[in-house]
């Protein structure tokens, strides 16, 4: 049997994970892409060009291998593609065979007979980022005496693994020498249910997706009646779960969750407006906590950089993704040179960003005032040694970096 003819549109992190796959198993003719500086450079042996140039005729079909499929697929119909020729991340078992030991599970075990109230919550990682040390707030404030707590968490590793209280129980739904790429295909494209039977071997009280996406399509293949879904994104403005379900998947599955909780009345109206328009389900706001306690005392240790000599120093912390605004704010920051106004700009974070930060950095020649300090376990230091704290994001549900320079007194 022949191997489908595809080209690949979408040469971020999911194209990297997933190529390993594609190229064994599809005829891989033409990778694609909108970023002009990758436009006429090599991939795995293959030039990559413009979507306008793609060899469409010849083809099977496109995959999208990115989180900005809708305004892909619109680009493509509009250069002639037909949509029956177009498929999407969870379509990828529409062009990949899944073999037996495809993920290697590590199910959940049962844990021990108990008369607390016993709770699943489900996390994506435990890498550095707002959500996860919303969690980690979260669990603190949880009476280990009144709940029996187990966290499942999808992609294993990170950082903030040894932040999680002692008391509460930590599995990893992969091993680590699971490749990233299969991962990826089996939470986006096996059924909930069989998620749900692949993962957990035990049952609870209750069951919370502490994040939208990949762990409510997760807890939506469980029986459990109690069950709730966090909502931390902005729908309308950031609507990044759309590449992880099939067309109406997502607003279907939000009948199997009992109750959702949104950290922002904002993040709530976008959710309702785009999953929820006729306000059917059960829905509270409940914003992150932040403990200040913690945010105090990190904040006393000695700063990573020294203070810049004779100039203010202005500080960001978020993840390196275009959603976060990092590239206006360099932009800003090149104005304000430009306009004889010193300050050294530090922006704290990492992610699929950091080389087109770069790139305008080494463009503008700002590498004397511009600082990626890349991932910091405690960033409050820096932030505690700024003297304004800038929030560029483009879209933002209820930003904890923001609460936790406001609780330094930062001028925001």
């Amino acid at each position: 049997m022949s191997k489908p003819r595809i080209a690949i549109i979408g040469l971020g992190g999911y194209f990297r994970a997933l190529a390993p796959i594609l190229f064994e198993q599809c005829e891989v003719v033409a990778l694609l892409d909108n970023d002009r500086e990758k436009q006429g450079t090599m991939c795995l042996g293959i030039t990559i060009m413009s979507p306008e140039k793609g060899p469409y005729y010849d083809i099977d079909m496109v995959l999208l291998t990115s989180l900005f499929g809708n305004k892909m697929q619109a680009q493509l119909q509009g250069l002639g593609v037909p949509a029956e020729k177009i498929k999407r991340l969870n379509q990828l078992t529409d062009l990949v065979r899944l073999p037996d030991d495809f993920i290697a599970p590590q199910r959940l075990p049962v844990s021990p007979v108990t008369s607390k109230r016993k709770v699943l919550l489900v996390a994506e990682s435990m890498m550095i980022g707002g959500v996860e040390y919303a969690l980690i707030n979260l669990l603190r404030q949880l009476d280990p005496n009144r709940f029996d707590l187990t966290l499942l968490v999808l992609f294993p590793g990170g950082p903030l693994v040894d932040e999680v209280p002692k008391h509460v129980r930590v599995h990893f739904a992969f091993n680590e020498s699971t490749p990233v790429a299969n991962r990826l295909i089996a939470l986006v494209n096996l059924p909930p249910k069989r998620l749900y039977e692949l993962f957990i071997g035990d049952t609870f009280e209750i069951e919370v997706a502490f994040k939208e996406g990949f762990c409510m399509r997760l807890l939506a293949g469980s029986n459990q009646p109690n069950k709730l879904s966090w909502i931390h994104t902005d729908y309308q403005h950031d609507p990044w779960t759309t590449e992880l379900f099939r067309p109406g998947e997502e607003r279907h599955l939000n009948r199997d969750f009992s109750r959702f909780i949104s950290v922002s009345n904002n993040a709530l109206q976008a959710w309702q407006s785009t999953l929820d328009p006729q306000k059917k389900h059960p829905v509270q706001v409940l914003h992150n906590l932040i403990d200040s306690l913690s945010v105090y005392q990190k904040a006393k240790a000695a700063p990573t950089l020294p203070a810049p000599e004779g100039m203010p120093r202005i500080v960001s912390v978020g993840r390196l993704h275009p959603t976060k605004g990092f590239d206006r704010l360099i932009a800003v920051h090149k104005q304000l040179l430009d306009k004889n106004k010193p300050h050294q700009l530090v922006i704290i974070g990492d992610g699929e960003a950091r080389g087109k930060l770069e790139a305008l950095i080494n463009q503008w020649q700002l590498q004397h005032t511009v600082v990626l300090t890349g991932e910091l376990a405690n960033p409050h230091p820096l932030v505690a040694s700024a003297d304004i704290y800038v929030s560029p994001s483009r879209a933002e549900s209820y930003g904890l970096s923001l609460l936790e320079a406001m609780l330094l007194k930062k001028p925001i």
